[in-house]
């Protein structure tokens, strides 16, 4: 018996995951520690990012910490690129979007759901979450990010960045900017 999770046991039902490959990872389930899951990929055209109310258009770097790029998106040929940088309030990595692929360690405790068009991420331990929504013409993100110890909480309203909530934006647009927020530790 091997257990699955529903998303890999639909794959594995449709051949996607191949019997070897799910007898080689019951062989050694914990022989890797960063897995790679592909199958997040953002699909078609989209137009801009949402982060809470604020809307970027055409701005690829989103929110910059220390020159750490926390949030970014570009739109190479019409198709939609992706990164995230995920990392609690001690300064440990937990999970990174790299080109729209989810990557994260596998020793660390994750509530993971994904649908197609819908990622949620729940680290209750470091209370760190992550959700991307994928709408028609819209990426939405909403979560829970730090770097050097500068939080960033993104709600379904607004975007809060800093200590004491030193920098609050709220329906908001930004077009065409190298970065929108670039904040250093503070």
């Amino acid at each position: 018996m091997i257990a699955l999770c529903p998303t890999h046991h639909a794959r594995a039902d449709a051949g996607t995951i191949t019997r070897q490959e799910l007898f080689a990872a019951k062989r050694g389930p914990y022989g890797r520690t960063v897995v790679r899951e592909t199958d997040f990929i953002i699909p078609g055209t989209v137009a801009s990012v949402r982060l809470g109310s604020n809307t970027f258009i055409d701005t690829p770097r989103l929110v910059v910490v220390d020159e750490l790029d926390i949030i970014a998106a570009t739109f190479e040929g019409g198709r939609p690129t992706l990164n995230a940088v995920l990392i609690d309030q001690f300064n440990n990595w937990i999970g990174i979007i790299e080109e729209n692929e989810w990557v994260f360690d596998r020793r660390a405790i994750w509530d993971i759901e994904y649908t197609p068009k819908h990622l949620t991420v729940r680290s209750e331990p470091r209370k760190v979450s992550l959700e991307v929504i994928i709408e028609a013409s819209t990426v939405s993100i909403r979560g829970e990010f730090y770097y050097n110890g500068v939080p960033i909480v993104i709600t379904e309203s607004d975007a809060r960045f800093g200590v004491n909530r030193a920098l609050v934006t709220t329906g908001s647009t930004f077009e065409n900017a190298p970065i929108a927020i670039n904040l250093s530790s503070f």
